[in-house]
């Protein structure tokens, strides 16, 4: 049995299928069958039945599962480590629950790695709350994201909190509703929690965790009855469940916010509805017996500025472009945001969007200059476009510099 066998297990289960999981790992579908038959012979044992809902693990393929996850993340951890600590390079672990909207932000983050003229391994895995608390309780990753909502949120905290972890909670966010653009409803003026009965709902679901539909914790008197009547699917991967919602039938689902390049690609819509049952209650979550690095120290300042730029409920995120990780041709390196804000007129109330811009002071003084040139004086040379450049490149040279000085002094 080896660690390439173990992967193979663990990608069937999650795919549910050979086929696909053999597309995932980018090997022939025949090769794949005959390890996972190969590891069945050797364990005396039976993995997987095909049912006609794909593969599903038996009983004892279960039990198997969770232990390969286990060993498999263990192994991770244990390559990673001792792999940084031997060729000298930037080693950064992140476990981030599959609902996080900060993934975005985390990514933008990694980025920024790239500029640095140091190696590095970054190792970012998705995961359920539970596995999230764990990676961090085992020492398998710096830094946590975990995204229950508020009627589970007690749970997790206190999960993590009796493992000795630290819980930042980020501000609550408000759930609305999720659904392909030909759903029924995606054209309704006003949608209330009843209209929802006759769809089918799509959950995120946990191990550690009742499958319980969303809409049925605001009904607590009759959860049972509700239960029995309703149709739902309970969903443990993010790639499968947007598959879901765009492809079944009437499905939705609960949600905060979705980044709006995600909805696009899968044709979805974001719809209000009166009165939520529940709210996001994201966290962040690290071990405060173990020193925190620089990067990670970084990154959850990273992920606090964000979430207080859309702390207010009423800022709604639209669009972003990076321009640290794309410079623009002149050299220009910012972060833009795109947001829509409510603005208070005398007699209305009217949503305005708004450019949110971050950018270094080095980079503001040399954009102020650009400004000057560009557009308050006749068109300049091209040895002067060329200077500016070369000052752009010098400018983003400092504030890297600056940057490796502070993280070796402060840290």
């Amino acid at each position: 049995m080896t660690i390439q066998q173990l992967n193979y297990a663990i990608a069937v289960f999650r795919a549910g299928s050979i086929n696909r999981a053999a597309q995932k790992l980018y090997i022939a579908q025949p090769n794949l069958s005959n390890a996972i038959k190969s590891l069945e012979d050797e364990l005396n044992i039976t993995l997987f039945q095909r049912t006609p809902r794909g593969m599903e693990p038996t009983r004892a393929g279960e039990k198997f599962i969770l232990r390969a996850m286990e060993l498999v993340a263990q192994f991770d951890a244990f390559e990673t480590l001792y792999a940084s600590r031997q060729a000298d390079v930037l080693s950064l672990s992140i476990t981030t629950a599959r609902s996080s909207e900060f993934s975005n932000c985390i990514a933008a983050f990694c980025n920024r790695f790239t500029e640095r003229q140091v190696p590095y391994r970054i190792r970012l895995r998705e995961a359920t709350n539970s596995e999230v608390i764990a990676d961090i309780a085992e020492g398998d990753a710096d830094l946590g994201i975990i995204c229950p909502s508020s009627a589970t949120s007690d749970y997790y905290y206190q999960s993590a909190r009796a493992r000795g972890l630290e819980i930042l909670p980020l501000h609550p966010k408000k759930y609305c509703l999720l659904f392909s653009a030909d759903h029924p409803l995606a054209e309704a003026p006003h949608i209330t929690v009843p209209m929802l009965e006759p769809y089918v709902e799509v959950v995120h679901a946990d191990y550690d965790m009742p499958l319980y539909p969303t809409s049925d914790y605001r009904f607590e008197n009759d959860l049972q009855e509700i239960n029995g009547k309703k149709r739902v699917i309970f969903i443990y991967e993010r790639g499968t469940l947007m598959e879901v919602l765009a492809n079944v039938t009437g499905s939705y689902m609960w949600s905060t916010t979705t980044n709006a390049r995600l909805k696009a690609a899968y044709g979805l819509v974001e719809r209000d509805c009166e009165a939520p049952p529940i709210r996001g209650m994201d966290a962040i979550v690290y071990n405060r017996a173990v020193s925190l690095s620089g990067d990670v120290r970084q990154l959850i300042e990273t992920i606090k500025a964000y979430d207080a730029l859309l702390r207010q409920d009423d800022i709604v995120l639209l669009q972003e472009k990076d321009y640290i990780k794309n410079p623009k041709p002149n050299g220009y390196r910012s972060l833009h945001l795109i947001v829509e804000t409510p603005i208070f007129l005398h007699d209305q109330k009217k949503q305005m969007r708004v450019e949110v811009q971050f950018r270094t002071m080095a980079m503001d003084w040399w954009a102020s200059v650009e400004h000057k040139l560009r557009y308050k004086k006749p068109a300049a040379p091209e040895e002067v476009n060329s200077e500016l450049k070369e000052c752009a490149e010098i400018s983003a040279d400092l504030d890297k510099r600056l940057e490796k000085l502070r993280q070796r002094t402060e840290f």
